[in-house]
């Protein structure tokens, strides 16, 4: 199976994004390979980005109540429910920050939920968002 998170590395998006502030991510993604992909991959287009990972969905809440951040990637499937209730959650509570949500069902089913990709997609998906994140730093200095 091909490493999704290698096919985007190399993109006009991974340029020197030293001007801008650094993207700040949290990752909810129990599988460390995929975690660590997912770490490898926006390194490889931001590297300046600052990348913390959270092991439960209280922990996210906990931790963008203490600090900002711009990008939660997490997986949909993540302790059954808890992954769409903290995104409809977040809709509500911190509509700035872009949420990502992967999920390898989703390939499978005729209508996938709004919004969530399959884990094969993440490169692609990722390197879009950092773009945005990007554009949208450089319109706002």
């Amino acid at each position: 199976m091909p490493d999704p998170f290698r096919a985007i590395i190399g993109s006009p998006a991974a340029q020197d994004l030293s001007a801008s502030p650094p993207l700040r991510v949290i990752t909810l993604i129990a599988d460390d390979d995929r975690r660590d992909g997912v770490g490898r991959l926006i390194r490889g287009l931001a590297p300046d980005s600052c990348i913390d990972s959270a092991a439960t969905p209280l922990e996210v809440l906990r931790r963008l109540a203490r600090a900002p951040f711009d990008l939660l990637v997490l997986d949909h499937a993540i302790d059954g429910l808890a992954g769409p209730s903290l995104i409809r959650h977040l809709a509500r509570a911190a509509p700035s920050l872009s949420l990502l949500a992967f999920d390898e069902s989703t390939a499978l089913l005729a209508n996938p939920p709004c919004g969530v990709w399959p884990w094969r997609e993440a490169g692609a998906v990722l390197g879009r968002a950092v773009e945005q994140h990007t554009e949208r730093r450089s319109r706002a200095d």
